[in-house]
């Protein structure tokens, strides 16, 4: 006699962790995707909460997290809080017995990462990851580019994102957020990252603070160089200091040259081929527009899939902690002067 597989439930109770503006781009997502269904929120502001009572009438508001595991019960809770807080939350959902969705950077330690991922495995729970901009359409087109060989062997790709946190917001703050990288850094990671194929090899970091800087507040730029096994090197930088245009992207490969600048309402990537000179051609590859959600609407979908039908993460909580740890890489780098860091060996297990 065969068995068949115990069924998944048809409507998933999702709650929220912090209800900031990111929080409310949640609500939205989960409001407009089917199976999912938002039952509670906890946050420690009370204007958040006056206005979840006002706006999201019949929804459970409370104080702490604590208090809404116990008595909503979610399937899943979605983390929403600043980016040093993401573990102790996480690991309490998953005592709880709830999945989680934790916004990006999963964590700012790679102690922390590592404990989410474990408490995760141990507890038969998923942790996912909300890298919205994983599938923005300026990085569809670039990627296609590359991976269909259009720009040859890759040997150099590189992503600047100048961006400046105010102090009076808690990311602006090194302790809280965990400094210039762990932001805007952490989408330009996973860029790059894709772009390569593979993790890589060595980090170097710099980071920079101008003298007299307040030491409790971000950085005022931060720099990873990356290198890979197959010849690639890369460059992130993350610049509140940087005030001219930035690109995007500059990848070069032996086939072709692609650049794109950065805009929000769709453009074109630039693929340039020949040789330097006056026979250089210019391609112009177009992209649409980021719309209002940021590119969350691809990740709920594959979220929903996930949880729902069984199907895998686009962005797995492995890939997600390398991310972080190769922004964590160099910054031990820039604590040394910027030695090369051997990124395996600062991973360690995983």
């Amino acid at each position: 006699m065969s068995i068949s597989a115990p069924s998944r439930p048809s409507v998933l109770r999702i709650a929220i962790t912090g209800l900031g503006d990111w929080a409310w781009r949640h609500v939205q997502l989960i409001r407009e995707t089917p199976g999912f269904e938002l039952c509670a929120i906890s946050s420690r502001s009370a204007a958040a909460a006056e206005r979840a009572a006002r706006e999201l009438p019949g929804i459970q508001v409370f104080t702490t997290q604590a208090a809404m595991l116990a008595a909503a019960r979610p399937d899943i809770v979605v983390i929403t809080t600043p980016h040093h807080t993401h573990a102790p939350f996480a690991l309490e959902a998953f005592a709880a017995g709830a999945h989680v969705i934790v916004e990006k950077p999963v964590a700012t330690t790679l102690a922390d990462a590592k404990a989410m991922l474990a408490a995760a495995r141990a507890a038969g729970r998923s942790l996912a990851v909300y890298h919205n901009r994983h599938w923005d359409p300026w990085l569809r087109v670039a990627l296609q580019a590359v991976r269909s060989g259009r720009l040859g062997t890759l040997t150099q790709a590189d992503s600047t994102w100048p961006y400046y946190f105010s102090p009076e917001t808690w990311r602006g703050h090194k302790a809280q957020s965990g400094g210039q990288f762990y932001d805007v850094g952490a989408h330009l990671s996973d860029y790059l990252l894709q772009f390569a194929g593979e993790y890589p090899e060595f980090v170097s970091g710099q980071l920079f603070s101008r003298p007299g800087a307040d030491p409790s507040l971000n950085e005022d730029q931060a720099t990873a160089f990356l290198r890979f096994r197959s010849g690639l090197v890369s460059r992130l930088c993350c610049s509140a200091i940087d005030v001219a245009p930035a690109r995007r992207f500059h990848l070069v490969g032996d086939k072709g040259t692609l650049t794109d600048d950065w805009n929000w309402g769709g453009g074109v990537a630039r693929l340039w081929t020949g040789r330097p000179g006056p026979n250089v051609r210019c391609e112009e590859l177009a992209y649409g527009h980021e719309d209002e959600t940021g590119g969350g609407r691809p990740i709920y979908a594959n979220l929903a899939d996930h949880f729902l039908r069984g199907a895998p993460l686009e962005v797995s909580p492995e890939h997600a902690l390398r991310v972080v740890a190769v922004l964590l890489a160099a910054e031990q780098s820039a604590s040394q002067g910027g030695a090369w860091v051997r990124f395996d060996e600062f991973l360690g297990e995983v």
